[in-house]
Order: C-alpha cells, then sequence, then structure tokens
C-alpha cells in the first residue's frame, strides 16, 4: 500500500485538484488499484526490471484500447515509489519523471507516493 505524496499532471491548477482526487495505490500480485476518493480503477501491469529507468506497462480493463498499455517508468528508493506513464495509450514511455512537453503541456503523470507501513 502506498499513500499519495504528490502527483504532478502538467499545469498547477490541475496538479492541485487531482492532489486533492487521489489517495494512493495498492499493489496485489499483477493488479495495482488507484485509489480516488470518489471511486477505484483496477489495472493489470507488467514490470521489466532489467531496463534503466525500470519499466512498468499498465492495462486498463474495458478502456477503448483494453490491451494496449500505458507505457511508465518506475524508481522505488527506500519507502519512496516514483512512477510516471505516458496519457497516450502505447505510443510514448518516459524516459525521466521530468514531464515531457507535448501538445497539451505535458504528455504524462508522474506520481510521489510513500510506503504504508503495517
Amino acid at each position: 500500500k502506498w499513500k499519495l505524496i504528490s502527483v504532478r499532471y502538467g499545469s498547477p491548477e490541475l496538479d492541485k485538484e487531482l492532489q486533492s482526487l487521489w489517495i494512493g495505490m495498492n499493489f496485489d500480485g499483477d493488479t495495482v488499484r488507484l485509489l480516488l476518493k470518489r471511486n477505484t480503477e483496477s489495472l493489470t501491469f507488467k514490470l521489466n526490471t532489467k531496463k534503466q529507468p525500470k519499466e512498468i506497462d499498465l492495462y486498463g480493463e474495458g478502456g477503448a484500447t483494453p490491451n494496449i498499455p500505458l507505457l511508465g517508468i518506475y524508481a522505488i528508493e527506500g519507502d519512496r515509489l516514483k512512477i510516471t506513464w505516458s496519457k497516450i495509450d502505447g505510443k510514448f514511455r518516459p524516459e525521466s519523471f521530468e514531464l515531457a512537453p507535448g501538445k497539451n503541456k505535458t504528455r504524462q503523470v508522474s506520481l510521489e507516493l510513500l510506503r504504508v507501513k503495517k
């Protein structure tokens, strides 16, 4: 279980709005639940730990393109998890945790989370 510390989406207004909506993420097996104040969304994921930065592919259930993943990267540093993924299904994998510019300000979502101790 991971508690959200920060979310970056490309504009200060949207970052603040998303910060107020997100709670965190729970990983269980090959599924991650995105915890939002109003609902949850479940995604399956695949990891590639041999690449640097480490890669994560997120697959939504039932979206317009359920077989095309959101491509991302992640890093675990102690009890902190950095994860960022593309807003564009299957077409772009971020190379760093800094937001990459695009037509709509940025092409990715970037989160920082803290491990919830039991």
